[in-house]
């Protein structure tokens, strides 16, 4: 029993300290504690100190009576839940109730002291009864500095399967995390959004640190997202030219702040012949297009490609018409 406190402490330690990495501040003692074992010490100190400066603070003598018997009751009935000869559904369904009960009069007790005159509890009466006193004025919650984790995790084809060649890939599959914990996809605290960046870099060409580096600071900013794995429609050239897509993000709160940016995440070579805003197959970011679906007719002499869509975007080169049937050799 003793080890597992002692671990569960540990973990509590521990994620506090996360949380306190993420940008935000450490967690708040709750007037009501989740775990049993603390809202029963919390609730004895809390009855003890309120019988004993009864008078100072005004409180009936029945409201006492009544606060001391209901953490009593919810005390024994967690030990009998504890309890190995005792423990099971019924002892919990009564302690449960019997916490409930202690609840109900703790704040009734709490709403009437925090209606005292200003100067009835001091610092030491508010630690005693696990009340500390409530900011007058609340603060702002800022947009963490801290910079986000981004990974690119694979790309996906029309079909939504996995585009293994380079230049046939639809959307970018992309997932977001913590600079300090990789395998945490929560957001820190203060932060709303992720807002990504992108950048086209030539083949060959080194790889750029920020998103502003060769456009001379302008930032090609795409949307932002809110979930931890989420999909990007996959930017290229008019002409084709092949490019490697590099993203960029960083953390933005409600207010319009925000903060540094993420590392260069490169995902992959984007682009080729026939991919660009003048061709059948269009790759431009949040366009809707459809895949062409080809099939080759089996036994023709010519040997000829018989192009099959029901909606296919219009080209300005190509004709409607002349997507009905495109004759191409077979090698």
């Amino acid at each position: 029993m003793a080890r597992r406190r002692r671990t569960d402490r540990i973990l509590r330690e521990f994620r506090e300290r996360k949380y306190r990495l993420r940008g935000g501040k450490a967690r708040t003692k709750r007037f009501i504690p989740d775990a049993d074992s603390e809202f029963a010490h919390m609730a004895k100190q809390f009855a003890a100190h309120v019988a004993e400066h009864a008078d100072r603070f005004g409180v009936a003598a029945e409201q006492v009576e009544e606060l001391s018997c209901k953490v009593a009751a919810f005390r024994d009935a967690l030990a009998r839940s504890l309890h190995r000869d005792h423990a099971g559904p019924k002892a919990t369904s009564k302690k449960n109730d019997a916490r409930k009960d202690a609840e109900k009069v703790i704040r009734a007790v709490a709403r009437f002291l925090r209606g005292l005159p200003e100067g009835t509890l001091d610092s030491v009466d508010r630690i005693n009864l696990n009340m500390p006193e409530r900011p007058k004025r609340a603060k702002r919650r800022t947009c963490p500095q801290i910079a986000p984790e981004l990974r690119y995790v694979g790309s996906v084809d029309a079909q939504g399967r996995n585009a293994g060649g380079a230049g046939c890939a639809v959307k970018h599959i992309l997932e977001y995390g913590n600079d300090f914990d990789c395998s945490s996809s929560a957001k820190p605290h203060g932060a709303v959004r992720l807002e990504l960046f992108v950048e086209l870099v030539p083949v060959g060409e080194a790889v750029p640190s920020h998103p502003g580096e060769r456009s001379g600071g302008r930032l090609w900013y795409l949307r932002s997202y809110t979930t931890s794995r989420f999909e990007v429609a996959v930017p290229v050239m008019d002409d084709g030219t092949p490019m490697v897509v590099c993203y960029w993000g960083r953390w933005a709160d409600s207010s319009g702040g925000f903060g540094p940016f993420s590392q260069t995440c490169v995902a992959r070579v984007e682009g080729g012949p026939g991919i660009g805003p003048g061709s059948m197959y269009r790759g431009l970011p949040g366009a809707e297009h459809e895949q062409i679906r080809v099939t080759q007719v089996i036994g023709q002499i010519e040997g000829k490609v018989m192009v099959v869509g029901q909606r296919a975007l219009p080209c300005d080169s190509v004709p409607m018409e002349a997507l009905a049937e495109v004759p191409i050799p077979i090698e």
